[in-house]
């Protein structure tokens, strides 16, 4: 994990409450840090916080194993569900060596499915070692992505089976092994907009081009198939359940033909959802549903921006232009006045 934890000052580090920052998929710590100086990063870290940022495993800097090679099918044998299960419990468990200040816990995009993971199944550890969980571009119900995620995630246990056989377990892995420097043309920066734009949600206005260069250096990390795949499931089933191995395997690991459901009401710390209305991955109406199956009593959902005027995509919380204008100011008042541990 990387940690910003001043900023040239000398106040003691127990003063600085510690928030621990998960990417979506393929994404890595950089991801916090696409938009320079503004990026959220360093907003947190001068408004007094320490920040945590850890590299998700099977990335560049999540290459070592104690047991398995890279090249093992066993090293990719992961999805968001491992990452909440285990990872998290194990970064804030480091984080609480180091400050004994409750953890913020802060997802974004797929770092949000695994945070819930986490407090759904470390119900009683997340009650002890963290004040609440903030999300950005929230993904846990996937009943009305837009059509391009439909397509692929019907085609996606075929190519993820083509893949397997051809003894690929992990997608964009020989790409970031080999990344070398490359030009930056203006062909690439225009094609990553109209990328951005059909992927996430259309809304040009809050996508800054002088930001593009580094956001196409950097993306994507190499992550697992099986991440892709179990997302996949999510969106045929329309259902957030655990990770579908079929009908023998799931009888022997679950006791049952199907997948169990997550059950979002198991959450027991305080949640605050920040949605923007011109996301396509994951539309408000999945994020209303989430939000009111939670059963915490101390929870909010925030619309951005709150004069409705600026219409945030999925992307729009890492990359958006006028992010530190009417997203960081109200996500710094929901930290201070309910997140305090």
């Amino acid at each position: 994990m990387y940690r910003v934890p001043h900023n040239n000052t000398h106040k003691k580090m127990e003063e600085r409450q510690p928030i621990l920052l998960h990417p979506g998929l393929s994404g890595s710590p950089n991801t916090f840090l696409y938009i320079g100086n503004r990026s959220i990063v360093f907003f947190l870290v001068n408004n007094g916080y320490d920040v945590w940022l850890p590299h998700r495993r099977g990335s560049a800097y999540g290459k070592g194993h104690i047991k398995y090679k890279r090249s093992d099918p066993a090293f990719w044998d992961y999805s968001y569900h491992e990452c909440g299960y285990y990872d998290i419990k194990a970064e804030i468990d480091f984080i609480r060596t180091k400050n004994p200040r409750k953890v913020i816990l802060f997802g974004y995009s797929m770092g949000t499915t695994e945070t819930y993971v986490y407090a759904i199944l470390r119900k009683e550890h997340a009650k002890k070692h963290i004040s609440g969980i903030v999300s950005a571009g929230v993904t846990a119900y996937l009943e009305h992505p837009n059509r391009f995620y439909v397509q692929i995630s019907l085609a996606a246990p075929y190519m993820g089976n083509s893949l397997r056989f051809r003894k690929i377990h992990g997608l964009y892995d020989s790409w970031e092994t080999n990344k070398r420097e490359e030009e930056m043309t203006f062909a690439k920066i225009v094609g990553a907009k109209k990328s951005l734009m059909a992927l996430f949600g259309y809304n040009p206005d809050q996508v800054d081009p002088a930001d593009l260069p580094v956001y196409i250096a950097d993306h994507p990390t190499s992550t697992s198939i099986k991440c892709f795949i179990h997302f996949a499931q999510n969106i045929n089933s329309k259902k957030f359940q655990l990770y579908d191995y079929g009908l023998l395997k799931n009888v022997f690991l679950y006791n049952s033909t199907l997948p169990p459901l997550y059950n979002v009401s198991d959450i027991d710390v305080p949640m605050y959802l920040f949605y923007g209305e011109s996301d396509t991955l994951n539309p408000k109406e999945d994020i209303f549903k989430f939000y009111n199956d939670l059963k915490v009593r101390k929870k909010g959902l925030i619309h951005i921006s709150e004069d409705k005027r600026v219409k945030f995509n999925h992307a729009d919380f890492v990359l958006g232009k006028d992010a530190d204008k009417v997203f960081y100011g109200v996500l710094l008042k929901i930290l201070r006045e309910n997140l305090k541990g």
